[in-house]
């Protein structure tokens, strides 16, 4: 007998099957949910978003209560705040297109100034006004911008929409006034017959000059956040660890008013998921590209197994009991730095956990910055090249025939590329093959946008000498923009280190403190105990403050697999310079 294959059910057609009566009452709640999901090219129909909200939060609801009730009995009176998890849940699910949008604007913002710049290029090379717009619609490099140019395009061609009408309705629900202001200036432009080249290449010019000055604003923002991000971080650890350690050490009749497990709830959780928010609001503020280079990231995840594998003998199995087996030389040789770095009993996990994380960073550290380099010396071989090329195009000489005469001179890193480039051009392959293999070999956005830029002019735009001078000028002006932005975010750089500093000596030094307290009394003061419980957090979320400035510097991050690795390398050389500095310390009565 055959088997009968049931209809499978999606998680949209579930949600609305049972909870379309949430999706219908959330409606009456949120009445603008359907302007947002359109401006976050979100497409689905509103309520039954709101149902598929509704179905996660009864779901988490369930999970989340058992999770409560199961720790509130067994581990802590403090899981109870598990309960709050559904209703972030909820308001995760119902703010998300509000947050998208934002995302869009964000990418919008940044594409348009490279759309523009495309557009300019090709029409300059004769290319219809709208044909040039029309073609961003196959884009790879600038998303946002190819779809918002299919939406134009199926109005057009499917629907039958004269192209200036489809132009107006598209900017009016996109959600970048820099897309609707450049968008509709240039329908108004083909409306009237205007001179569509000069609007395009003004308006490119002023959106880029607007973008240096939105630096600067940028700047000040991250700015803001790195010092709310530090503050938050430093008073609230050291205000919660100064109250655990007074708690410990007060006699036994007194209230505790933090077990372990709520600060190691604290510390290893809610510390780090901080800094994982405020990555996630400096992502949303700071500029970025569409395209990442993910290159570094993955050297960065092949690690993720042997950290997995060193954090058992070198951290954990010095708070718990393991049988490490063949893994106990890695235990012992951990206990050998303590020893040989002449530190006390008890430091052997902030010891293990620093190394831990030296090793764990060091392999994406050393890829990050041998990619980074690599990408930021193609990028002025390309400015140059570029400046060189318009320069020989002028004397008449075809632009197979420049590119082969530039392709002897050294451009850094881009020579080699630049050299195969040639001989493919020379081969008689197409311009597309040629920038399929630039793809291959070119990894950052706006170098890849450079070359697609230039190879496009030339196989549709002839590579006329003002168009390549358009070109090279647009591509001087984002060189500009870049240094201008480095030099803006470069200072907040320093902000992270000093935070993780601070925090990891005042710690230790109120440690000193009050054994000092206690010796001065002849009182026992399990000095060991604390300095095991206390330092590997603070050491841990130390580096999570590294890949905050990595992000803050360098807009990825990546970038802060170096600053990890060096606040890692700074903590255990504070472990080492503490007992040093405060060995003596005493306490002075009259």
């Amino acid at each position: 007998m055959a088997k009968t294959k049931l209809p499978s059910i999606s998680f949209v057609g579930l949600s609305y099957a049972y909870f379309g009566w949430f999706g219908k009452r959330a409606l009456k709640v949120f009445k603008n949910i359907e302007k947002t999901l359109e401006a976050a090219n979100i497409r689905i129909h509103p309520e039954t978003y709101l149902s598929m909200s509704g179905l996660a939060f009864f779901t988490s609801l369930i999970v989340f209560s058992i999770a409560a009730v199961v720790g509130y009995l067994l581990f802590s009176p403090l899981m109870i705040v598990l309960l709050i998890v559904p209703f972030f849940v909820l308001i995760m699910f119902i703010f998300y297109p509000n947050f998208a949008a934002i995302n869009r604007a964000s990418n919008l913002d940044t594409e348009v100034p490279f759309a523009a710049s495309y557009v300019s290029v090709l029409a300059s090379g004769g290319i219809s006004p709208f044909k040039a717009f029309e073609k961003l619609k196959d884009v790879k490099f600038l998303p946002q911008l190819s779809s918002a140019a299919k939406l134009v395009y199926i109005d057009t061609r499917a629907r039958g929409i004269d192209p200036v009408t489809s132009l107006e309705e598209n900017a009016k629900h996109v959600p970048s006034n820099e897309y609707k202001d450049f968008v509709l200036g240039y329908a108004s432009t083909l409306r009237v017959g205007g001179d569509t080249e000069h609007y395009l290449l003004r308006r490119t010019e002023v959106m880029f000059n607007n973008r240096k000055t939105k630096m600067r604003i940028i700047g000040d923002r991250i700015a803001l956040l790195m010092e709310s991000y530090i503050t938050v971080a430093i008073l609230l650890a050291l205000a919660l660890y100064v109250m655990y350690i007074v708690t410990k050490i007060m006699p036994s009749g007194g209230i505790e008013l933090f077990s372990a497990s709520s600060f190691v709830l604290f510390s290893y959780i809610f510390l780090p998921v901080l800094s994982i928010v405020f990555l996630y609001l400096i992502d949303i503020t700071a500029p970025k590209y569409p395209i990442s280079d993910y290159r570094a990231y993955k050297w960065f995840a092949a690690t993720t197994p042997i950290t997995i594998l060193l954090t058992i003998p070198m951290v954990l199995a010095f708070f718990i009991d393991i049988e490490l087996g063949p893994l106990q030389p890695l235990n012992d040789f951990v206990v050998s730095v303590r020893q040989l770095l002449g530190l006390d009993y008890g430091f052997e996990g902030g010891v293990g956990i620093s190394l831990v994380m030296m090793i764990t960073f060091l392999p994406g550290m050393i890829a990050d910055f041998y990619y980074s380099r690599q990408n930021q010396t193609a990028a002025t071989g390309i400015t140059n090249f570029l400046r060189d090329l318009v320069e020989i195009r002028k004397t008449g000489i075809s632009p197979e025939k420049c590119i082969f005469y530039l392709s002897k001179r050294d451009y850094g890193n881009f020579t080699k590329i630049l050299k195969i480039m040639s001989n493919q051009i020379n081969w008689g392959l197409s311009f597309r093959k040629v920038m399929g293999y630039l793809r291959e070999r070119i990894h950052g956005w706006l170098n890849l946008m450079s070359m697609f830029l230039l190879i496009d002019s030339i196989d549709v735009g002839g590579g006329t000498p003002e168009t390549l001078e358009t070109l090279a000028s647009f591509n001087e002006s984002i060189m500009a923009i870049e240094k201008e932005k480095k030099s803006v975010l470069r200072p907040l750089l320093l902000l992270p280190y000093l935070g993780g500093i601070i925090l990891l000596i005042s710690t230790i030094t109120i440690l000193f403190f009050a054994r000092s307290v206690f010796q001065m009394y002849s009182a026992a003061f399990a000095f060991s105990d604390f300095i095991k419980l206390f330092i590997p957090p603070i050491i841990f979320n130390t580096v999570f403050m590294g890949l905050v400035a990595g992000k803050v510097s360098g807009e990825r991050v990546s970038a802060g697999f170096l600053h990890a690795f060096i606040l890692a390398l700074i903590s255990l050389i504070a472990l080492y310079l503490a007992p040093i500095l405060m060995g003596s310390f005493k306490i002075v009565t009259l």
